[in-house]
């Protein structure tokens, strides 16, 4: 899981500093960086249901594109999110227009279906809920485990 947490940070520098790249014009930077965290802020107070927050979406798609190489695994994890942030901006962007709040339960939809491509299963709870990532380790330890009758 800290794998997971640091490929989410990096995420969010990257989102948030990429318009620092503008340093030669300023201004263009500084708005860009403002509107840029505006969006941000956005997507984070619309994209959630109860149990399902914004982030911990993020850490559940993270989580669903591990391989177990850890540079593998954050590079991919960068690149998934380089585009599930643009498909989450779109989609508040849709929710707002329609005055909606469809925003949660399509980002649910994402998010439970980048766990069935991981898992090849639905989670148990339903969407509303919080998802539990299974623990591979776990997992190992309750198959290798004798059964007792």
């Amino acid at each position: 899981m800290a794998e997971t947490a640091v490929s989410v940070v990096l995420f969010l520098m990257a989102v948030v500093a990429w318009p620092l790249a503008f340093l030669e014009h300023p201004a263009l930077g500084l708005s860009l960086l403002v509107v840029n965290t505006a969006l941000l802020i956005g997507v984070w107070r619309t994209c959630r249901v109860p149990g399902l927050s914004y982030w911990k979406g993020l850490n559940v798609i993270v989580a669903c594109m591990r391989g177990g190489w850890a540079a593998f695994d954050a590079l991919g994890a960068l690149l998934v999110l380089a585009v599930v942030y643009p498909l989450s901006v779109g989609i508040m962007l849709r929710s707002l227009v329609r005055q909606d709040e469809s925003a949660g339960r399509v980002w649910a939809k994402i998010v439970t279906w980048f766990y069935v491509r991981r898992f090849g299963k639905p989670p148990e709870q339903a969407p509303t809920t919080p998802l539990r990532v299974p623990d591979p380790q776990s997992a190992r330890d309750e198959a290798s485990a004798p059964e007792i009758r």
